[in-house]
């Protein structure tokens, strides 16, 4: 964890956990309904994230986190949670809360991290089916996606990796 203190940071995130292996990729294919963080299948809808050191606990890094270089249209847009625990990326609204790291395991070497990733009250990040509306059952959107979410609820807790090749 020490070697992460301090540093920032510009990398994609995969899902490491048997049963939900995947990218974190975003929502983009609805007219309202864009911007959320959901597992996906593979790198070419992979969105990467960068994260911004804040600072530190005895045993976690708090970042702020936004769209990093490869984010297209969210780059720069800041990481929050909606009122019902979904994370998404905000670009009027006010995002204040850090996100905090809790490091695994870190090799310098590789650059491989592993880490649990929760919100700023320690819940840890999940993933949860999205709320079926009978407007998603017609069109099929969202049926089968799984949404990264937060907080209280009946989410299924992942583990999380990445390789962070440089520092900015």
């Amino acid at each position: 964890m020490n070697a992460l203190i301090g540093k920032s940071f510009d990398t994609q995130v995969f899902i490491f956990t048997p049963g939900h292996y995947g990218f974190i990729g975003v929502t983009d294919d609805a007219p309202f309904d864009n911007g959320w963080l959901i597992r996906t299948g593979t790198s070419r809808g992979s969105v990467s994230l960068r994260f911004n050191y804040r600072a530190h606990t005895e045993d976690r890094i708090l970042f702020d986190i936004e769209g990093g270089q490869a984010a297209g249209e969210y780059t720069g847009a800041k990481l929050g949670l909606s009122s019902n625990g979904y994370l998404g990326f905000y670009r009027k609204a006010a995002v204040t809360e850090p996100w905090k790291m809790e490091v695994l395991s870190y090799s310098p070497k590789t650059g491989q991290l592993f880490f649990q990733w929760r919100d700023s009250d320690g819940y840890r990040v999940s993933l949860r089916q999205p709320f079926t509306t009978p407007a998603s059952i017609l069109t099929g959107q969202n049926t089968h996606r799984l949404h990264l979410v937060a907080g209280p609820g009946d989410g299924e807790v992942v583990q999380f990796c990445a390789t962070v090749k440089d520092f900015l």
